[in-house]
């Protein structure tokens, strides 16, 4: 496994992911504000972003709202979103809450399942991205969740 620090946290991730670049993050999130990797074979991404945080907009909100806030914009921007349900987990002793999805990818008619898991960490909040081709969902899940159990906190 390789590690990774990240907005204030560790992780691993698989040897054969790669580091996303600069260019490939703009074409999958129209955004450059995120950390990600790729494993190009079987077809997964994993992301993470922050919010921009601090103050008490910080204090008032909770990770629920954020996740929620986050499945209102990919309900806007991917093609037939089907939202699969709310999730809840703990990480690094912090309440964990998202969603899992499907969506038809932009440039091919194929089927995607993704998970979104936001989480607070100090004034801000963490939100892991995983999407993948819905026929290989199965096993990369898996590499998500031991991704996502990997977390630590600096």
């Amino acid at each position: 496994m390789k590690n990774a620090s990240v907005y204030g946290i560790s992780l691993a991730y698989p040897e054969d992911m790669l580091l996303m670049t600069e260019e490939e993050i703009l074409k999958y999130f129209r955004c450059k504000d995120r950390w990600a990797v790729r494993h190009s074979d079987r077809h997964f991404i994993v992301s993470v972003s922050k919010t921009r945080g601090g103050g008490l907009l910080s204090w008032l909100t909770d990770s629920r709202s954020v996740a929620n806030g986050a499945k209102r914009n990919m309900r806007m921007h991917l093609k037939q979103f089907r939202d699969l349900g709310d999730t809840e987990q703990e990480i690094c002793g912090q309440r964990a809450c998202g969603y899992d999805f499907e969506f038809m990818a932009i440039d091919k008619d194929i089927l995607q399942s993704g998970s979104v898991v936001v989480f607070r960490k100090d004034k801000c909040y963490i939100a892991f991205l995983y999407c993948t081709q819905a026929d290989m969902d199965k096993e990369n899940r898996t590499v998500f969740e031991e991704m996502l159990q990997s977390i630590r906190f600096e």
